[in-house]
């Protein structure tokens, strides 16, 4: 038995949809319906001004403009017809009175009843001006002249919503009559949620069919999920195509690994096998780490290597099958399973996903990795890896989980970077690394030089073209080619506040006061404001002359602190101040 507020919910979001479906206030074709009128050069017009109006929403317009056509072509039943339907439409938004729209009516009654769509109109009228005699009249019309699945529907919201009635044979009879119209088929498996989830599905099936949409991919998909039910999982997945459908099995495997269905992911294995894409097969591999599925997992690790994928997007997927491996308690050595690794954060996901394999629960709870789970990680670590920064890097990651006061993680981590380096092209993230651990150990030369290397290999991303482009100004290079390195940067994100610092400050040395300050307009907004962008606006203003906002932004730099130099700078400044 469904709850009957719940129920009422229902009713009134199928009664939505099926307002949204039915044609109630179709605008009508280019031109006036020939045959039912004397269709002259002065009606064509208002006709065609009156359905833009109504296409732009502007029913009052629209309505005047009718009339206006009408005076041209009385006899016309278009006109009448469009007439009725913006007058009904007014009278939804409260414009137009329940008795002018009732005069309108009377006067079309007998046209009414031959039109499809004017019957839905009046009957949406009716519903709304809580008159259930003329209501119930006008669907007996529609169902006499015009049976359809929205007339099914209709009728059976009408029986409970009056008579407290669930007569589910009308939703049997529109799901028969329903099978070409994907409008009709969305709005009744709403309904029949609430009543036959597999005659939902079906009507989902259908809709599918005729007229794929990613609303329907996910409603389908939510259905499914929230089912559990996996033959209906492998017959949607049946219907799929990769890569055609790409977005529509991601969007699936993601929604079911999220609620824990695991099942359902693997039972549509062999489409994601198949497809070969390596985001399906990760998700895949999750879903089988978690069901304890070796067997499936030695399958997708084949998939991962046939696949024609670049190696960087596997990263996760080897470092599950690593982290799996140690999980269950396999002896041979990892480090050539492990030289498909060619980032850090993959090596750091091998914790992730060994204690994914042992606690059998996705998203794994970090509190959970970590006492005698990570005690047991580091002892199969030693065993299973040779000596070296890859064992080591393991080995603190675990520790650092174990114990927050463990202070060995950065260098373990910036030796295993640097073993990459030496093996592969680092990714971005770990040139960042790099680079910002360099510089908190003031390495000022090791940390330029491995700015240049990584815009050699990156010259387009913008966080090594500023960094190498400011770095030059302050070397005193040449200041041509730091603003080119900038410009890169804000080629790419215009209004980021330190790209722009960097390049007003170019424009500082140059000479170009004025430019300087047009370009600290959204940096010198930064609530978080560091204490260089505040030395640099409090030395602008200086130059230009205004020594009230340079002493606000020198202040500034002094409270926000941080940074020995600028501060330095900016007190010095002060002082010269009168």
């Amino acid at each position: 038995m469904i709850p009957r507020p719940l129920f009422r919910a229902a009713v009134c979001l199928a009664c939505l949809l099926f307002c949204a479906c039915a044609p109630r206030l179709r605008v009508a074709g280019s031109s006036p319906k020939t045959g039912d009128g004397n269709p002259n050069a002065n009606s064509i017009y208002y006709f065609l001004s009156a359905s833009l109006a109504q296409k732009q929403g502007d029913l009052e317009g629209a309505l005047q403009l009718y009339k206006r056509a009408l005076q041209f072509d009385p006899g016309s039943f278009q006109i009448k017809k469009q007439t009725l339907l913006v007058s009904i439409g007014l009278y939804a938004q409260q414009i137009l009175s329940e008795e002018e729209v009732n005069l309108l009516i009377a006067f079309q009654v007998y046209q009414m009843s031959f039109d499809e769509d004017m019957l839905l109109a009046v009957y949406g009228f009716y519903d709304q001006s809580g008159n259930r005699e003329a209501q119930e009249k006008t669907l007996r019309e529609l169902e006499k002249r015009f049976p359809s699945a929205n007339a099914s529907m209709q009728r059976f919201i009408f029986e409970y919503k009056n008579n407290g009635q669930t007569q589910l044979k009308y939703l049997d009879q529109a799901f028969k009559q329903a099978r070409n119209d994907p409008q009709a088929l969305g709005a009744l498996s709403n309904l029949l949620l609430y009543f036959d989830v597999d005659r939902a599905l079906q009507s989902l099936f259908r809709m599918n069919e005729i007229a794929p949409s990613p609303e329907a991919h996910n409603l389908l998909a939510s259905i499914i999920i929230n089912k559990r039910d996996a033959t209906s999982a492998q017959r949607y997945f049946s219907t799929l195509g990769w890569p055609k459908d790409r977005e529509a099995m991601g969007t699936f495997v993601r929604v079911a690994l999220e609620t824990g269905n695991h099942d359902l992911i693997i039972a549509v294995d062999e489409q994601l096998l198949d497809s070969g894409d390596i985001d399906l097969l990760h998700s895949l591999a999750l879903a089988a780490l978690v069901r304890g599925r070796p067997d499936l997992l030695k399958r997708v690790s084949l998939a991962a290597q046939a696949s024609l994928a670049p190696e960087h997007e596997k990263q996760p997927l080897y470092a599950l099958l690593i982290g799996h491996s140690l999980a269950v308690g396999e002896i041979h050595p990892l480090d050539s399973q492990a030289g498909k690794l060619l980032t850090s954060q993959a090596y750091g996901e091998i914790y992730s996903y060994y204690g994914l394999g042992c606690l059998k629960s996705f998203p794994p709870d970090a509190g959970d990795i970590t006492g005698e789970l990570s005690a047991d990680f580091s002892a199969k670590v030693e065993k299973r890896f040779a000596p070296g920064a890859a064992r080591d890097y393991l080995l603190a990651v675990a520790r650092s989980a174990a114990d927050s006061s463990y202070a060995g993680y950065a260098d373990a981590k910036k030796e295993l970077v640097e073993h990459l380096r030496q093996i592969t092209t680092l990714r971005p993230a770990d040139y960042e690394f790099l680079l910002q651990y360099h510089h908190n150990w003031g390495d000022a030369s090791l940390r330029r030089s491995l700015l240049s290397e990584a815009v050699e290999k990156y010259p387009d991303n913008p966080v090594f073209a500023n960094d190498l482009g400011y770095t030059l100004l302050l070397e005193g290079a040449d200041p041509r080619e730091a603003a080119r390195l900038i410009q890169v940067a804000l080629d790419a994100e215009p209004e980021n506040p330190f790209y722009l610092d960097s390049m007003a400050w170019s424009h500082y040395l140059a000479g170009d006061y004025a430019r300087a300050e047009e370009l600290m307009a959204i940096p010198a907004q930064m609530e978080d404001m560091p204490a260089e962008i505040a030395w640099h606006l409090g030395a602008i203003y200086l130059k230009l002359g205004n020594l009230e906002r340079a002493k606000e932004f020198l202040s500034l730099c002094v409270s926000i602190g941080g940074d020995q130099e600028c501060v330095t700078e900016a007190r010095h400044a002060l002082r010269q101040l009168p």
